[in-house]
């Protein structure tokens, strides 16, 4: 057995070693626990910031809101005074409407009612015209391709244009082709010009058709049988050839004429200056065409001349429109 007397260092020193480790395990738990404190305090106050931070944004977004809601409730306010201001004023729109309607619709018939008062004066005017130009002399008379001609005296009016006698003889001229005023003063208009070349073309063809001569009968066997009357002679063959040249030179110069029209139409609207597939200008056809036109006019004219010489009263010397 140990006796304390004889062992007492000892003892001392166990007690010490254990008080030494008490302490340390104490002072580790304490270390240990401000550790956690410390760190738990700053997520803390970490987490507070955030909060703070969320707090703030929110006070921002919900002064916006009531901002906002303001502002809708005062634009509510003014568009409901709007609109108790409108509702008379909409009240009357319909009655405002219908009368504009039939505002609308008097002025239509109105407009209608001038329009056929006016080509009513139109046609009028016209024709007053067409016949007082009849016998009118003109010292020149100047027309598009560089054409004069003199000692003019106009004969007829149609609806394609002047028929004249001057000096060299007898043409035709259509509206496009003379001077602004005259244009004017006798109020052409394209599409009554087609409808009268196209009249004309008819008309040429169904002269160009020759009719076949009468079928001679045997005289007949029975002595008692009245005699036959003879038949009607077979037109010469001069004046088939005259007919014929007058035909021939009257398809030219139309012919001629649509093609100098089409080529003076190209010209004047500037959109493609030379003829497709062609190194010739448009505006230098139409002076070719113009010159050719008026060799035509004249070839026309020679030709007439010779067919009155053989048949003066030929369905052929008469204008196109009286065929």
């Amino acid at each position: 057995m140990i006796r304390f007397d004889e062992n007492s260092g000892l003892v001392w020193g166990l007690i010490g070693l254990i008080v030494l480790v008490m302490a340390g395990v104490f002072l580790s738990i304490i270390v240990d626990t401000r550790f956690r404190f410390s760190r738990g305090q700053a997520e803390l106050e970490r987490s507070q910031a955030e909060s703070e931070a969320f707090l703030a944004e929110l006070r921002v977004t919900a002064r916006a809101r009531q901002d906002l809601l303001l502002s809708a409730t005062h634009a509510a306010g003014d568009s409901a005074a709007m609109l108790k201001e409108i509702t008379p004023q909409l009240a009357g729109g319909d009655a405002r409407i219908d009368a504009l309607t039939e505002k609308r619709a008097a002025l239509s018939a109105s407009i209608t009612d001038l329009e056929k008062s006016f080509a009513e004066y139109r046609a009028a005017y016209r024709n007053a015209e067409w016949r007082l130009a009849i016998g009118e002399k003109h010292l020149s008379l100047a027309v598009r391709g560089g054409r004069t001609y003199q000692d003019v005296e106009i004969t007829r009016v149609t609806p394609v244009g002047l028929e004249i006698r001057h000096a060299d003889g007898i043409a035709r001229i259509e509206g496009p082709d003379l001077p602004v005023p005259f244009q004017e003063r006798f109020q052409w208009q394209d599409e009554e010009r087609r409808a009268a070349l196209h009249a004309e073309d008819e008309n040429h063809r169904l002269t160009t058709e020759t009719p076949k001569p009468p079928t001679r009968r045997a005289p007949s066997a029975d002595p008692g049988t009245a005699p036959t009357a003879p038949a009607a002679p077979a037109v010469s063959e001069e004046l088939t050839k005259a007919r014929s040249l007058v035909i021939r030179w009257e398809t030219r110069v139309d012919t001629l004429a649509n093609e100098y029209s089409t080529a003076r139409s190209m010209a004047g609207n500037g959109r493609s200056p030379s003829v497709p597939g062609s190194l010739e200008t448009w505006h230098a056809r139409a002076q070719r065409l113009s010159v050719q036109l008026e060799k035509a006019r004249n070839e026309l004219s020679n030709a007439k001349v010779r067919l009155a010489g053989l048949s003066p009263d030929d369905p052929l010397l008469r204008p196109a429109l009286e065929r």
